[in-house]
């Protein structure tokens, strides 16, 4: 017989590019549309909302319809750094408008976006990683139903071997 060999695809690199485009195009997006509400004269409250709400419904995604490699801690962190992007781009949009001449509002209404981004990132961060799987947690309950499957095989073995005594 000929052995048929199968090429191996190697489908955990090709998640790990979707889970990091993912990322990448909600930074990009996000960024782009802070930015664009913001020149387009927004409520800082709208522009925060919106900013959260991208967060949210990234970790939505991953959540419900990851590719299953991105661990919870990592999306958590991501999240986070979600926040912090957004945090940014608020805050230099803010600092390279500021004009001397009028009040602070700008930076004022910058940093209440910034925060509100980055609070949202910070939950869902805990959030994660407060679901994550211990991994010890998994290995003693491994260890544990192994032990129990040992005693019930001996147990199983024995009987058998009292029948086998028994027949002969």
């Amino acid at each position: 017989m000929t052995e048929q060999t199968i090429p191996l695809i190697d489908r955990l690199q090709e998640r790990g590019l979707i889970d990091r485009w993912g990322f990448m195009a909600f930074a990009g997006v996000g960024s782009l549309l802070i930015l664009a509400a913001k020149r387009l004269n927004q409520d800082a409250t709208t522009v925060a909302i919106g900013a959260v709400g991208l967060i949210v419904i990234y970790a939505i995604l991953v959540n419900m319809k990851g590719t299953g490699k991105l661990r919870s801690d990592q999306a958590g962190d991501n999240c986070y750094y979600l926040g912090l992007i957004y945090t940014l781009t608020s805050l230099s949009y803010a600092i390279f408008t500021f004009d001397p001449d009028k009040t602070a509002t700008t930076i004022v209404q910058g940093f209440g976006i910034a925060l509100a981004s980055t609070i949202a990132g910070l939950v869902l961060r805990v959030f994660f990683n407060q679901s994550r799987v211990d991994l010890f947690e998994v290995e003693d309950t491994a260890r544990l139903e192994l032990a129990d499957a040992a005693a019930k095989l001996k147990g199983e073995l024995s009987l058998i071997s009292l029948s086998f005594k028994e027949f002969t």
